[in-house]
C-alpha cells in the first residue's frame, strides 16, 4: 500500500528523530570525531582535546556512546585502572557526517572569520574594511608595527600591503611567520610579481588596484580552504602569479621556481 506524503513525512521524521539523537548531545560528535581519527584513545587523552568538559560529563557520555555501540571500551589495566576508547564499525559510518557537518559550518559561519587588513593609504584599509565587514569580522592597521599589535591567534587572515615605510610588508610578513606559521596571508600591493615571490611564505598576492568583486572572491576561497589544502594551495596560488608574469621558459632557469615546483610534487 502507497503512504501519503504526509505519512511518509512522519516516518521520515521519527527516523530522523532516532538518527541525530546520537548527535544531539553536546560533546558527543566531538569524542566521535575524535576517536574516528585515531585509532584508540584513553580518558585523559580525549577529555585534554575537549575545551570545557568535567570528567564527569566526559564519563557519561562515554557511556551512551558505548552503550549505543558506537565506541567500543577496552580495559588495559586494572589497577590503577586504565582503559582506552576506539570507534566501531557503526561509529565509523558516522564520520562523512561529521565531516559534512564541518564542511557546513566553515562554508556557512563566515562571520566568524577574523581579518586584519594592512595598508598605509589609509583610505583603502578603510574601504577594504567597509568591502568585508558585512560578513567578517574585519579590524584595519596603517603600518606594520599596528599590524604586529593586532594580530593574535583569533585572526585568520592579514591582507598586507607589501610597499609601506618604516617596516615593509616583506619584514611584517618574516615577524609574523615566527610566531604564527599557519596564519593566512595576502598580499595586496602596486608592485607586479617578481620571482621573489616564489619564496615569500604568503597565500596568496594581489596586484592593485583592486576591486570589491576580486577581494571579496579571494577571501571567501582562501578562507573557505580546507586545513588539509592550505599549504599546497598557498603554493599552487604563487606559481599561478608568476606564471601570469613570465613565460615558463624564464621561470624554468631560476632556483626560486624550480624549489616552488618540487614543494608542489611533493605535496601532491
Amino acid at each position: 500500500m502507497d503512504l501519503s506524503k504526509q505519512e511518509r513525512t512522519d516516518l521520515e521524521l521519527a527516523d530522523l528523530s532516532s538518527a541525530v539523537e546520537v548527535l544531539s548531545r553536546k560533546w558527543h560528535p566531538l569524542i566521535l570525531h575524535i576517536l574516528n581519527n585515531n585509532e584508540e584513545a584513553g580518558f585523559n587523552e580525549i577529555k585534554n582535546q575537549l575545551n570545557g568538559v568535567s570528567g564527569k560529563v566526559l564519563s557519561n557520555s562515554l557511556k551512551d556512546l558505548e552503550e549505543r555501540k558506537v565506541i567500543n571500551k577496552k580495559v588495559i589495566n586494572e589497577s590503577p585502572r586504565r582503559v582506552k576508547y576506539s570507534i566501531t564499525n557503526k561509529g565509523k559510518e558516522l564520520k562523512p557526517v561529521l565531516e559534512e557537518l564541518i564542511d557546513w559550518n566553515e562554508k556557512h559561519a563566515q562571520k566568524h572569520h577574523k581579518i586584519l587588513a594592512v595598508d598605509d593609504e589609509q583610505k583603502l584599509a578603510d574601504i577594504y574594511q567597509q568591502w568585508l565587514q558585512p560578513n567578517y569580522e574585519v579590524n584595519i592597521a596603517y603600518n606594520g608595527e599596528q599590524a604586529l599589535e593586532e594580530i593574535n591567534n583569533k585572526t585568520d587572515l592579514v591582507l598586507l600591503d607589501r610597499m609601506m615605510p618604516d617596516m615593509s610588508g616583506k619584514q611584517v610578513l618574516k615577524k609574523i611567520r615566527k610566531q604564527y606559521k599557519d596564519l593566512q596571508i595576502v598580499m595586496i600591493t602596486a608592485k607586479d610579481p617578481e620571482i621573489e615571490v616564489a619564496n615569500l611564505e604568503i597565500d596568496d598576492y594581489m596586484v592593485k588596484p583592486v576591486d570589491k568583486e576580486d577581494l571579496q572572491e579571494k577571501v571567501g576561497e582562501i578562507l573557505g580552504r580546507k586545513q588539509e589544502e592550505k599549504s599546497l594551495k598557498a603554493l599552487k596560488a604563487r606559481k599561478k602569479i608568476l606564471n601570469q608574469k613570465f613565460s615558463e621558459e624564464e621561470l624554468e632557469k631560476t632556483k626560486p621556481y624550480q624549489k616552488l615546483k618540487q614543494k608542489i610534487q611533493e605535496k601532491s
